[in-house]
């Protein structure tokens, strides 16, 4: 018999090398992918000053939803706080770089991922709506959903905007797209944008749970855009990072494993377990529910549609196995009356499915991935939309 000390060392030891092999084999294909030919080395200063330098008025992209200080919103004349909901208007906006080139896009009146003219020519328009994924965050110029949309129809406006939370989507809903009085609206619901509480938010946005609270946020637009640079600049000029980290480097993603996953499928995905994510039931999922019954809600007194569109990961992707994001998602569109479109099956039924994501991140679609995600939506709404919207 064996004596249990012994037996608990053996065990841990077990764990211990299988956890290190897991370690090594994520720096062995995260540094496989992070030294493609040519891949771009500057960092995201580097690449600022350069554009300056050219002339641009280039800025990194700061997210108002996760800055501490741009989540405290800025003072309109009258003295009321209203929320920072995008970057600046007209500037070249730098992302990240997850493909091995600095992703961005040159930012319209309002500091979204559009052509400035999609608002001249806003008539009843298809508008998107969502975080990092439907602004195409660190994605190359066009490469977006709404690009891909655009082609199909007369008139698409995409108000995608990198690191906001469903609250901070709805903010956006109320401020911008009820002003063009849109026939449809997309909602995407990327699986790994992550469940957020009440508390996790700046408490600027929860006034936009009300029916009918707006805070006139687009007649305000130039002060948002001056204290958005002030903040901007302070971090420029002490070369702070940002959440456009470079991550053409290992960082601390060695010791967090969420890399490793993109190539694990099946027993490997079992063998290191999913992200422990808010299922239904919980409170985030609650909050998500509401948020999107709001919105719903306020789309339908303009008799105006919701397609949500839910994208999956890269792991539910190749496996094709609903998480507890999938069930939240589905749950809250199904209660509040909105259309569900689930992508999960047309990627996992794909045999180049891999070459619809960046390598580095699980929930960054390629540029292959953006027109799958179009094209796919075109087709279901092909057939079930009374919208004329081509």
């Amino acid at each position: 018999m064996r004596h249990p000390v012994r037996t608990a060392s053996l065990v841990l030891l077990a764990v211990g090398v299988v956890y290190g092999g897991l370690l090594l084999l994520e720096v062995l294909l995260w540094s496989a992918w992070s030294a493609p030919p040519g891949a771009d080395r500057r960092s995201l200063w580097q690449v600022v000053d350069e554009l300056r330098g050219q002339g641009d008025d280039a800025l990194a992209y700061l997210s108002p939803f996760t800055d501490a200080e741009l989540g405290q919103g800025f003072q309109a004349p009258d003295g009321t706080t209203l929320p920072i909901l995008t970057g600046p208007a007209f500037a070249v906006t730098v992302t990240c770089n997850e493909f091995g080139a600095w992703g961005g896009y040159t930012a319209d009146r309002y500091g979204f991922n559009n052509p400035d003219g999609a608002w001249d020519t806003a008539r009843r328009p298809l508008v998107v709506l969502g975080g990092d994924a439907a602004a195409g965050y660190c994605g190359m110029p066009g490469t977006d959903a709404g690009t891909g949309l655009r082609g199909t129809y007369r008139s698409v406006v995409n108000l995608g905007q990198g690191g906001a939370p469903a609250i901070g989507q709805l903010a956006i809903l109320k401020e911008f797209a009820l002003a063009l009085r849109p026939c449809l609206v997309v909602w995407l619901v990327a699986e790994d944008e992550p469940l957020v509480l009440p508390d996790d938010v700046p408490p600027v946005l929860l006034g936009y749970l009300q029916p009918r609270f707006r805070l006139d946020v687009m007649r305000n637009a130039e002060d948002k855009d001056t204290q958005y640079r002030l903040v901007h600049e302070m971090r420029y000029a002490a070369g702070e990072p940002t959440a456009a980290t470079d991550n053409l480097t290992l960082d601390a993603s060695l010791f967090r494993l969420p890399r490793a996953r993109l190539y694990l499928s099946g027993p490997g995905r079992a063998l290191v377990g999913p992200r422990v994510v808010p299922g239904p039931g919980s409170a985030e999922a609650e909050f998500f529910a509401e948020v999107l019954q709001e919105g719903v809600d306020a789309l339908r007194s303009l008799s105006a549609e919701t397609l949500v569109v839910y994208l999956p990961a890269f792991a539910s992707a190749v496996t094709g196995v609903p998480t507890a994001e999938h069930a939240v998602a589905w749950n809250a569109a199904v209660d509040a009356g909105a259309d569900w479109l689930d992508l999960t099956p047309q990627f996992a039924t794909d045999p180049e499915v891999r070459d619809l994501f960046a390598a580095s991140r699980p929930n960054r679609y390629s540029e292959a991935g953006y027109q799958r995600v179009a094209g796919a939506i075109a087709d279901y709404l092909g057939t079930a939309t009374s919208c004329a919207l081509r």
